[in-house]
C-alpha cells in the first residue's frame, strides 16, 4: 500500500544521497595522491566521459522503459509477459553492451589518439570498457524489480556499487603510486568496472533466489498471457528509450566536447 511505496521511495532517495557522498569523497582523495593531481584528473575524466557516451547509447533510459512495461503487464496480472519483457530486454541490452565494450578496448588506443591527442587516455579506455556491459545488463535487473515493486534490492545495488568504487578507487589509485599518471588514472577507472560486476552480481544472484518464485507465479497465472512478436517488443523498448538516450547523450557530447578542445589546444 501506501505506507510500502512511501518506505520504498525513501530508500531510492536515501541511497542517492549515500552514493553522491561517496563518490565526492574518493574523488577528493584520489585527485590529492601524490604523482596524480590534476593531470591525473584530466585522463580520469576524459575516459570517463567518453563511457558515459557508450553508456548512453546502450542503456540509459532501460530501467525506466523495462519498469513501466513489467508493471503495466503485472498490473492485469500477466506476470509471464511481464517476465517475457525483462528476458529480451536483458538479452538485447547486453548484446549492444557487450559489442560497445568490445569496441571501447579494441579501439581504445585509435580513440584515444583521435579524440584528446595522446595515447594516455587508452589505458583509462581499457579499464573502463568491462563496465559498459555490466552497467547495462544491470539497468534491466534493476529496471524489472522496480517494475516488480521491490526497490530494496535496486537501493542496496546502488549502495554496493558506489561503496566499492569508492574503496577500490582509492585502493588502486595508491597501489600505482610511482607509475606514469595515465597508468594511476586507469587505475582509479578500474574500480569502477569491478564495482559494476559486483553489484550485477548481487543484483543476479537476487533474482536467482526470486526464479523459483516467479517461474510459480507464471505457472499459476490465469489471466490469458499476451502473445506479443519479439520483434514488436523490440520497436516498444527502443521507441520508449530512445528519447531519454538522446538527452544524455547531448548532455554528455557537450561535456565530451569540451574534454576534447581542452586536451588538443593546450
Amino acid at each position: 500500500g501506501k505506507t510500502s511505496f512511501a518506505k520504498n521511495v525513501m530508500m531510492l532517495a536515501a541511497a542517492q544521497v549515500i552514493v553522491k557522498i561517496l563518490g565526492l569523497i574518493y574523488k577528493i582523495i584520489i585527485v590529492n595522491v601524490p604523482g596524480f593531481g590534476d593531470a591525473g584528473n584530466g585522463y580520469y575524466s576524459a575516459g570517463y566521459q567518453l563511457y558515459m557516451v557508450l553508456l548512453a547509447l546502450s542503456s540509459i533510459g532501460i530501467p525506466n522503459v523495462v519498469s513501466k512495461m513489467v508493471s503495466e503487464r503485472i498490473a492485469i496480472g500477466d506476470k509471464k509477459a511481464a517476465h517475457r519483457v525483462f528476458k529480451i530486454t536483458f538479452n538485447l541490452v547486453t548484446t549492444i553492451g557487450f559489442v560497445l565494450a568490445a569496441f571501447m578496448f579494441i579501439f581504445s588506443r585509435d580513440i584515444s589518439v583521435a579524440l584528446f591527442g595522446t595515447e594516455g587516455v587508452s589505458y583509462t579506455l581499457m579499464a573502463l570498457s568491462p563496465a559498459v556491459m555490466f552497467v547495462s545488463s544491470n539497468s534491466v535487473l534493476r529496471g524489472y524489480f522496480t517494475g516488480l515493486g521491490s526497490l530494496k534490492s535496486t537501493s542496496i545495488s546502488e549502495i554496493i556499487e558506489q561503496f566499492f568504487n569508492c574503496v577500490l578507487s582509492i585502493l588502486f589509485v595508491y597501489m600505482t603510486v610511482g607509475n606514469k599518471t595515465e597508468i594511476m588514472a586507469a587505475a582509479g577507472n578500474l574500480s569502477t568496472s569491478c564495482a559494476a560486476l559486483i553489484s550485477v552480481g548481487y543484483m543476479i544472484s537476487h533474482y536467482s533466489l526470486k526464479r523459483r518464485y516467479i517461474k510459480n507465479e507464471c505457472l499459476a497465472q490465469t489471466v490469458p498471457t499476451e502473445n506479443e512478436p519479439t520483434s514488436k517488443l523490440i520497436k516498444t523498448i527502443v521507441y520508449l528509450a530512445v528519447p531519454a538516450a538522446f538527452a544524455s547523450l547531448v548532455s554528455t557530447l557537450s561535456s565530451n566536447i569540451d574534454s576534447i578542445t581542452v586536451n588538443n589546444y593546450t
